[in-house]
């Protein structure tokens, strides 16, 4: 205590001096700490603000604006400084700005904030206040997914650069899954071109084909040939958008018609079928004819061998007559009724066939396997003659690999190929030369490029069919037959979904042909576009400038994820936000 106030008592100018200076020191040291506490504290609430903020900007809808991310992004901004409850004493923002790179599908937001803190003790050597520079991205990018494109190439793609922007698009997406030329996410692509049909590439031993008959004839057992081909197509088409395809059929009723007027025999023919939907009956009918005109020619009699069998006929000399045979027309009906009456009243003037004369639908005539050879005897002026009928070999090698839809209810749905002939594929000539094959599943991002530039529209017969096409995304993402490339749908880990693209209204499918009755062909899209739902795909539409909007957009998982274009320049920006859609968002600094 003596030495203390010595000290104090000391008026020596030296000792004052060193005592003054050594409190301005401790006062800057012990004050600079707290300013920096206040501003490392600072900081860590901006950064946390700055994180909200370019998260809220990064989850927002498709299409919007950088201006209004970044309105969205301050709001979220100022909205977490103010819940933290901090005081702001002393903070000064210099900029606060949102910086958005869309690079292919890939996308990055960066929200940058420049502060100035004052601070309290540190200004008293100079150091008025502390600079604050803070950055937070957000990256949006793949998880593991499979991905198909069902892609529209009817003969209307080729119009106003439709199918150009396609390719380029489509090409611009793809690029963005490669990182550094690398598929980092593993994610695979698959490829569905469609018209009326879909095709594959061509195969003989494929045992989910539906090959039919090599011969293009038709034939029926007990039942004038005048009457099969077009019994049979009635039969085939009269339960056409019912709810249970097969019970309706099994309840068919035939009933066939021959009239002559004005040198023509007409042959017309009607099939009744119905359906019970809660207490009432929908009565389905269908109406198909044909006339002939005939004239008599001279023949020579004679002896013909076959001369693969060797067998021989033996004709004796005449006349024959020659029929040509005419199309004469086709319609169906739909009524619902409180009673089958209607079902079980026979049309006036018809007569009646068991449903068993069919021998097989008409779905399986222009197919590819063989049948074996036949004899039948007719009777020409009143004398027998036996005519033979040589082996049809099987042909499936002239396949070109297009299909024509399942049989219903199959047309709608991925349920794989099984012992029943409606659940399997049926094989058709190809409509046009052009048409693109099924691209499988696959990891290949630079293969599927190349598939895509070589994509081309069809000509004047490709009309649109989208039922095909969804249902062949099904069978894309499918893991089983006749597609094996994917996993098992609602799988954990792998998310799965469904692109389509498409400029067009449906006009045919395998049973209509008339684009008066779209409305039919609807339902079954409507219905596809559903089952695809329910296997666990999100499924994304864009319409090129036509189309039924309400179809399609009734078509996405979700109303955002319908995209209504009106030119076709706005297809790459379409699937960009698609793209950005399907993206993890996740902080990357």
């Amino acid at each position: 205590m003596g030495i203390l106030k010595a000290f104090r008592s000391d008026r020596g100018g030296n000792t004052a001096m060193i005592f003054g200076l050594t409190a301005f020191a401790l006062l800057a040291a012990v004050g600079g700490g707290i300013d920096v506490t206040r501003a490392v504290n600072m900081r860590t609430k901006i950064q946390d603000a700055s994180d909200a903020a370019v998260l809220r900007a990064a989850t927002m809808a498709r299409g919007t604006t950088t201006a209004a991310q970044q309105t969205a992004a301050d709001q979220a901004f100022d909205a977490n400084l103010n819940a933290t409850g901090m005081n702001r004493s002393g903070l000064s923002f210099v900029s606060r700005n949102l910086v958005r790179v869309t690079e292919g599908a890939n996308t990055s937001l960066t929200y940058n904030v420049e502060a100035t803190n004052k601070n309290l003790f540190l200004g008293l050597i100079g150091l008025s206040t502390f600079n604050l520079k803070i950055v937070a991205e957000a990256k949006a990018q793949m998880r593991k997914s499979e991905i198909v494109f069902v892609l529209d190439s009817t003969g209307s793609m080729a119009k106003d650069s439709r199918m150009v922007n396609l390719r380029s698009s489509v090409d611009a997406v793809l690029a963005g899954l490669l990182e550094g030329g690398v598929n980092v996410s593993e994610t695979k692509v698959g490829m569905v071109p469609f018209d009326t049909q879909v095709r594959v590439t061509p195969g003989t031993s494929y045992n989910w084909v539906d090959w039919g008959q090599a011969s293009s004839s038709q034939s029926c057992s007990g039942l004038s040939g005048s009457y099969c081909s077009i019994m049979i197509d009635a039969a085939d088409k009269v339960c056409t958008g019912a709810v249970n395809i097969e019970a309706c059929r099994s309840t068919l009723k035939l009933y066939y018609k021959t009239s002559t007027s004005g040198g023509k025999t007409y042959y017309d023919v009607k099939v009744y079928a119905y359906e019970q939907v809660g207490s009432n009956y929908t009565i389905r009918t269908y109406s198909e004819g044909t006339y002939t005109t005939t004239t008599t020619q001279d023949y020579s009699g004679g002896t013909s061998c076959n001369a693969e069998t060797g067998a021989c006929s033996t004709t004796s000399g005449g006349t024959r007559n020659v029929t040509t045979t005419t199309y004469n027309g086709e319609s169906g009906t739909t009524t619902v009724k409180s009673n089958l009456t209607d079902y079980s009243t026979a049309p006036a003037g018809y007569t009646s066939a068991a449903s068993s004369v069919l021998t097989y639908p008409a779905s399986y005539s222009n197919g590819y396997d063989g049948k074996p050879s036949s004899t039948t005897t007719t009777t020409t002026n009143g004398k027998p003659r036996t005519i033979y009928m040589p082996a049809v070999p099987a042909n499936r090698a002239a396949w070109t690999g297009c299909f024509i839809d399942r049989t219903q209810p199959y047309d709608i749905s991925a349920d794989s190929p099984g012992a029943a002939t409606a659940s399997l594929y049926p094989a058709r000539p190809c409509v046009t030369a052009t048409l693109g094959v099924v691209r499988p599943l696959s990891t290949d991002i630079a293969g599927a490029r190349t598939y895509v530039q070589a994509l081309k529209e069809g000509g004047a017969n490709s009309y649109t069919n989208i039922t095909i096409g969804v249902q062949w995304g099904m069978e894309v993402l499918s893991p089983s037959e006749p597609m094996t490339g994917g996993v098992a749908f609602k799988d954990d880990v792998t998310l799965k979904y469904m692109i389509v693209v498409t400029d067009g209204e449906n006009t045919r499918n395998r049973w209509i042909t008339n684009s008066a009755q779209s409305a039919q062909i609807d339902a079954r899209t409507k219905l596809a576009c559903q089952a695809a739902q329910d296997k666990g795909i999100t499924v994304f539409v864009i319409r090129v400038m036509e189309g039924n909007s309400a179809l399609l957009k009734a078509c996405a998982s979700k109303p955002e994820y319908y995209y209504d274009l009106t030119n076709a320049g706005q297809l790459n920006q379409a699937l960009k936000d698609v793209f950005e859609a399907i993206k993890k968002t996740r902080l990357t600094k």
